[in-house]
């Protein structure tokens, strides 16, 4: 039940998302010439490795964001939009533990082997899930307390996996919107600053 619900909620949000996804990856090769689309091995559910879709944010060569787009479409995660489609194919859910790089996954299985790490991988990774909502990125080596987030999940889900699915998603939603709202205010204060300083100038 849990998987039908989730691929059709998926194939809805892709449909949804498609031109946001369409505009955002014109945008990064305006910005940055080459496949907006980024392609990563990610290990999922039984430890099989399947490959997730996102939109490219950094650069090649050094890592950093992608000029004039890559750090908003990070912030208020359009970069991850296309992985409406693996949840559609099957690889991902729309909830649940990271999805985590290959080679971190080996490195975490050893230093988180007394939290019972491996545990992630009884279930689907999902776009979105406990320890996003809470802050914990995965993207810092180590990060046990994401770990710890993603865990607790698992434990969870057993008793109400609808309840805390449709809190996650709704926590999710709340959270994306206060991102574009402090991005617009960010800029309006940019704007407002710089209005300033040339009225100083008359």
């Amino acid at each position: 039940m849990r998987r039908v619900i989730h691929y059709l909620l998926a194939i809805a949000l892709s449909i949804l998302t498609l031109p946001i996804v369409f505009l955002a990856s014109i945008t990064v090769f305006a910005c940055y010439p080459c496949n907006p689309f980024l392609l990563q091995k990610r290990k999922g559910k039984g430890n099989l490795v399947f490959t997730i879709i996102k939109l490219r944010t950094l650069r090649k060569d050094n890592q950093e964001p992608i000029r004039l787009c890559g750090g908003f479409m990070r912030k208020t995660k359009i970069d991850e939009l296309p992985q409406f489609w693996n949840v559609v194919i099957g690889d991902m859910a729309l909830v649940g533990p990271r999805a985590t790089i290959v080679e971190w996954a080996e490195l975490f299985s050893d230093q988180f082997k007394h939290l019972g790490y491996d545990i992630r991988f009884s279930v689907l990774p999902g776009v979105t899930g406990l320890a996003q909502i809470r802050g914990q990125p995965h993207d810092l080596p180590g990060n046990i307390q994401a770990v710890i987030s993603d865990l607790e999940f698992i434990e969870r889900m057993k008793e109400n996996w609808l309840g805390l699915d449709l809190q996650i998603l709704t926590l999710t939603m709340i959270y994306l919107f206060r991102s574009v709202l402090r991005k617009e205010k960010k800029a309006e204060s940019r704007i407002s600053e710089g209005k300033l300083v040339s009225l100083t100038n008359l």
